[in-house]
């Protein structure tokens, strides 16, 4: 990843609240089809980036 800061939170599945993925503060997608491997639920989620005052970047 280049030196890229991977702290981040995770984005859990909304039917069971197993982790999915993690995202990056400057993380953005639109209906984005997640499947989850313990309840076997596909949710479709919007992402947007975190406001920059609230990001955590390492300079």
């Amino acid at each position: 990843m280049e030196g890229k800061n991977m702290s981040g939170k995770w984005i859990c599945c909304p039917c069971c609240g197993w982790h999915l993925i993690r995202r990056r503060p400057d993380t953005a997608a639109r209906n984005l089809p997640l499947y989850c491997k313990r309840c076997h639920n596909v949710s479709l989620f919007d992402i947007a980036p975190e406001p920059e005052s609230q990001s955590h970047h390492l300079t």
